[in-house]
């Protein structure tokens, strides 16, 4: 089965373009201001292809309806602390329009409609998924998934990284940082340095056998400083004894496949891809 490849942090329309030719089925898009990659207004081309992911990180319901219709999203990425009572109240939040409702999504459906309409037989407005994000450094991080189960449509495994927390100055969140255990395979980047104000985007990859652990049935995409050089590497999870394969159905990059914060390098995604399928 073909996994979902998911390219995080977009906002370049060009980029956009030049990514979506390639093949990606979802576009990552965040409205999180902290971000190097923040997308604080529409580029001028948003995908028409490839799924169009909105990342937030606790924010409100009502800024989250707001960009589903500005920005016509297809699924919605939590990345934040986000209670399995927010994703309740998220999911009730994104129902049908109709005549008497005023709230952002439903008055931008006819918008949506149109954008949905290649998607879904009819042309009416589609499902929008949700998707949470965990972060893993050991086993015992996986057991938050389980208040999670059937409020999700797909978990994100990322990585954790820990802050040392009286480093932290009000004028520079990331004056220090520190190391957190060593347990990323050998060859990759070790999830070093994050602050409290930065939930993903570390470039740093967490052991991903660590998902042996998890024994849910919720399908979830491998994310965390995956590069250009991991194809072989994520091939052979196939293989590797306890891995939950069948539930891991994509994977999601961003930062090391960057030239700039925000610009991916499409020859190096190009490449990736094409070594990822064979």
């Amino acid at each position: 089965m073909k996994p979902i490849i998911k390219v995080c942090g977009m906002r370049d329309a060009d980029n956009i373009r030049a990514v979506e030719a390639l093949g990606a089925d979802w576009m990552g898009f965040i409205f999180w201001p902290g971000s190097k990659r923040y997308v604080a207004e529409p580029p001028t081309y948003l995908p028409l292809k490839a799924k169009r992911v909105g990342v937030f990180v606790d924010a409100t319901i009502n800024d989250i309806l707001q960009h589903v219709a500005g920005y016509r999203l297809d699924a919605i990425q939590l990345h934040g602390n986000e209670s399995p009572d927010f994703l309740r109240a998220l999911r009730t939040a994104l129902h049908a329009p109709h005549d008497s409702c005023s709230c952002p999504v439903c008055s931008g459906r006819t918008a949506l409609a149109s954008h949905h309409a290649s998607h879904v037989a009819g042309g009416s407005p589609a499902y929008i998924c949700l998707i949470k994000a965990f972060s893993i450094a050991t086993p015992r991080d996986l057991a938050a998934t389980e208040a999670y189960a059937g409020l999700a449509d797909y978990f994100l495994f990322d990585t954790k990284a820990a802050p040392v927390p009286d480093a932290f100055t009000s004028g520079s969140p990331m004056a220090k940082a520190a190391p957190v255990p060593d347990g990323s395979p050998s060859g990759s980047p070790v999830a070093k340095v994050a602050a409290p104000s930065l939930p993903g985007g570390t470039g740093c990859q967490f052991d991903w056998s660590i998902l042996s652990a998890y024994h849910g049935n919720t399908p979830f995409l491998l994310s965390g400083g995956i590069g250009a050089n991991d194809a072989q590497r994520l091939r052979a999870l196939r293989a590797l004894d306890g891995f939950p394969i069948e539930q891991c159905v994509g994977i999601d990059l961003n930062s090391r496949f960057e030239v700039a914060p925000a610009l991916k390098d499409i020859n190096k995604l190009k490449e990736f891809i094409k070594e990822l399928s064979i």
